[in-house]
């Protein structure tokens, strides 16, 4: 999923293409052929250190140490050479049970689950016409060009349809007035036509979508297929998974995944589709999926190619699952290397955490067999690896004296006068381990109301709290996720709360709340974009 980028900075973005890597691939190639494997992650991942796999964990170590992690927004990296990893990190309050939206590295597991229909004969090859899945559609349809789109133009991204991902704010982005629309389906479907199918790539989150209602159509349930055929066998689980009006699961984005998990899903392509013994997914579809069909030339990714919902990067020999703010999972056969990344990125920096995920971690192997032991510089790397998921040491906050326990021990109610943010009422009141604690009830479009209930620690450490909020939408609908708070600033009548949306791409934001008399005013801003929005209200008694 790409969101509010310059086509320039997309390019900058992903044209990282290190030297190094390259020649590492063709030096270690000819020493490679199909693993035998000593065990299979099902249920867990073992770790060896990276010595003993051909690492150098001084010269990982300097991978690691090279970028200021906290500022490319990295919230996870793991590192698996020859199934075993070899270095992790969850950078705090992120933590290995953490499902992380992926946004389009959903595609990939889509193309994966649409694989192993194929296998099963549910869904034809990639001749089959889509409206054939849905002739509701094709029966009102009199464009000839998209009456003849195939599922390989879908999985290709090569529909030919008048879809504008890459936009500029005076245009309409397809993928987000998709997302608005009633029916996420009837919308793409209705997307009129440029040229003919299979003629040229142009990104289309949409296209994915329909591979997902497909699924629905020729299964019933294309999230219990996916449990099924894909997810369980391989030990996925944990997930969260956005639906669409009609309940199908988004096609483009709206997975999230534990990052053990992601490596799972990019062990399986690595093993060519093979599980424990198992076939999950077919080798020759492995085969299709992770091979260049198409150029990508004046996308925002135009140094790569494309296969079916993967990306190909022919002179490094390896494929990737990518999904905005840095989510990748990045696969190298011939080296038997995968790594994976989630991130809350700007997009000004997301070339970085791909630097770090496809260049410089890769880098740091010196020797296709093992290597002699650095226990020093191996415990070194897993104590600084350790080191990003601690939480910070506790420093308390001296709130204003509106804010103490004696003032808020009954929570004081508020209204809200009417306001962009769509806030109606809220609350404020004091833990009882003094953290400060603070709900929204926001109106939504069709009247209802959604509660936000979020707890903020005043010593310096996050809260979590498990409740919906309005502004991750687009990620999870109103489910309750996982939502981080802490007190960071107090100044005059006012304090200052930075809230994470754990393993997502959303935020962060900070709230600035002021209490002067009965008046109240709560304004959030996006960290990042700087975007700001302002409600007034009054404390009633």
């Amino acid at each position: 999923m790409n969101r509010k980028m310059s086509s320039r900075a997309r390019t900058r973005m992903y044209a990282y293409a290190p030297l190094a890597l390259v020649l590492l691939v063709s030096a270690l190639s000819s020493c490679a052929g199909k693993p035998e494997r000593d065990y299979w992650p099902t249920e867990s991942w073992r770790r060896a250190s990276p010595e003993s796999v051909g690492f150098d964990s001084e010269k990982l170590l300097a991978a690691l140490r090279s970028q200021d992690l906290a500022a490319i927004g990295l919230d996870s990296l793991i590192v698996i050479r020859n199934g075993y990893i070899v270095a992790e990190a969850y950078r705090y309050p992120n933590a290995p049970d953490t499902p992380h939206n992926v946004n389009s590295v959903t595609k990939s597991c889509v193309s994966t689950v649409f694989g192993i229909a194929r296998d099963r004969g549910l869904v034809g090859n990639s001749g089959k016409r889509v409206l054939d899945f849905f002739p509701e559609y094709a029966e009102h349809e009199t464009d000839a060009r998209k009456k003849r789109l195939t599922t390989g133009d879908v999985l290709t991204m090569r529909t030919g349809q008048n879809w504008n991902e890459n936009t500029t704010p005076n245009m309409v982005n397809s993928m987000d007035a998709m997302i608005a629309s009633d029916n996420w389906l009837t919308y793409v479907l209705d997307t009129p036509m440029m040229m003919p199918g299979g003629v040229a790539f142009d990104y289309n989150t949409g296209a994915s979508h329909i591979l997902t209602s497909i699924l629905q159509r020729v299964t019933g349930d294309a999230e219990g297929f996916a449990r099924e055929a894909l997810f369980e066998p391989i030990g996925i689980s944990g997930y969260r998974w956005k639906k669409d009006p009609q309940g199908i699961p988004a096609g483009g984005y709206g997975l999230s995944l534990k990052s053990e998990d992601m490596a799972r899903l990019g062990f399986l392509m690595l093993n060519g589709g093979l599980w424990d013994s198992r076939r999950i997914v077919s080798e020759k579809w492995v085969r299709e999926a992770t091979k260049a069909h198409t150029t990508t030339r004046g996308s925002f990714n135009s140094s790569w190619e494309y296969g079916y919902q993967w990306w190909i990067d022919p002179s490094r020999r390896s494929f990737s699952a990518q999904g905005y703010a840095g989510q990748y999972i990045f696969v190298v056969p011939d080296i038997d290397l995968v790594v994976v990344t989630t991130a809350n990125a700007d997009f000004s920096r997301t070339h970085e955490v791909m630097g770090l995920a496809m260049g410089a971690l890769p880098g740091a192997i010196v020797s296709n067999g093992a290597l002699p032991e650095n226990e020093k510089a191996a415990r070194e790397l897993a104590d600084f690896c350790a080191s990003l998921g601690q939480p910070p040491e506790p420093k308390d906050v001296t709130l204003p004296a509106r804010y103490s326990r004696a003032a808020l021990a009954t929570p004081a109610r508020i209204a809200f006068e009417p306001n962009e943010a769509g806030l109606v009422t809220g609350t404020l009141a004091r833990a009882d381990d003094g953290s400060l604690a603070f709900g929204y009830e926001f109106a939504g479009k069709d009247g209802s109301r959604i509660r936000v209930s979020l707890i903020a620690g005043t010593d310096g450490r996050f809260r979590t709290s498990e409740t919906a909020l309005p502004e991750a939408w687009y990620q999870f609908g109103f489910e309750k996720i996982p939502v981080a708070c802490r007190v960071i600033k107090s100044e005059g009548d006012s304090v200052a709360i930075e809230t994470v949306v754990t393993g997502s791409t959303v935020g962060p934001y900070v709230d600035w709340i002021t209490l002067e008399g009965d008046r109240v005013t709560v304004s959030r801003t996006e960290r990042r974009s700087r975007q700001a929005t302002v409600a007034k209200g009054t404390v009633v008694r």
